[in-house]
């Protein structure tokens, strides 16, 4: 783990904050909510993939962070059967309301500082053992996320 010196920093103030609360994995699937500042209501996830489809509909929503490329695929613009973050009311949720919310298995805080080269780059807080981690991609946010759980 990293120095709590050096670690990374979790900004309350930023708007793309998210709460991701882990409640039941079987095998193969992860389950869950998602929270953040702009929805009182959680969004249900059923599988780690739908965290991603999620929050990048949700980042491109509020416009931050950018992202520095376009989506393409044959599947474009169909989210009809994915929850998705409702962001017109502005905020409606306190940090301390965000941060509230527990998972059953794993809580993370989540900040995405940038969408660069179709991934992800932030920062992870895993809540219950108050340990921060960076990370670079995609692939390393959901190796975080697994590497937490399976400590449990």
């Amino acid at each position: 783990m990293v120095d709590s010196h050096n670690e990374p920093r979790i900004f309350e103030h930023s708007p793309n904050l998210v709460c991701i609360c882990v409640d039941k994995i079987d095998p193969g699937i992860t389950t869950g909510r998602i929270f953040t500042y702009y929805n009182s209501e959680p969004v249900f996830f059923y599988s780690i993939d739908q965290i991603f489809l999620i929050l990048d509909h949700f980042f491109d929503d509020i416009d931050f962070p950018q992202a520095s490329t376009k989506t393409r695929g044959f599947l474009e613009g169909k989210t009809a059967n994915l929850s998705l973050i409702p962001t017109k009311s502005g905020k409606v949720m306190s940090w301390q309301d965000l941060t509230g919310n527990n998972g059953v298995l794993a809580t993370f805080l989540l900040h995405v500082i940038y969408r660069q080269n179709s991934t992800w780059q932030g920062n992870l807080k895993w809540v219950e053992k108050n340990k921060t981690r960076a990370f670079q991609s995609d692939i390393e946010f959901m190796d975080l996320v697994n590497a937490a759980i399976a400590e449990k």
